[in-house]
């Protein structure tokens, strides 16, 4: 299963982005060249997030991804009986411990969550 981003923030930094070069070009500041490489790298850096996606859960592992697709968390599973929620909070069940799985809420798509909810234990 495969959890997107929130698709607002990187249309927000997108938006920002196109905004900022236009009215750097329209209206230049004194020292316009340093900052003029800043409004296209906000939008090349922000849209990998569109298409990225930002907690994968398979059979064997649970990998929570940064907004370019690589790898910053792996937490192991045996099966997806394993996984719980409570709230937005994703749990690996443990025979002695339960873990919880860090990621950003406000990054993550609420429909991805979701969907994920209607597939394993709800916590109370």
């Amino acid at each position: 299963m495969k959890i997107p981003f929130n698709r607002i923030w990187p249309t927000v930094w997108i938006v920002f982005g196109t905004t900022f070069g236009i009215l750097n070009l329209l209206y230049p500041m004194h020292n316009s060249k340093d900052v003029l490489w800043l409004a296209p790298m906000i939008v090349i850096l922000s849209i990998p997030t569109l298409f990225a996606n930002y907690i994968i859960i398979s059979d064997r592992e649970i990998i929570v991804n940064n907004q370019f697709g690589m790898v910053r968390r792996r937490y192991a599973i045996n099966s997806m009986d394993e996984i719980s929620m409570k709230g937005n909070r994703i749990f690996i069940n443990k025979p002695n411990k339960r873990e919880e799985i860090k990621f950003s809420k406000m990054l993550v798509s609420k429909a991805g969550l979701n969907a994920l909810k209607s597939q394993v234990n709800i916590l109370e």
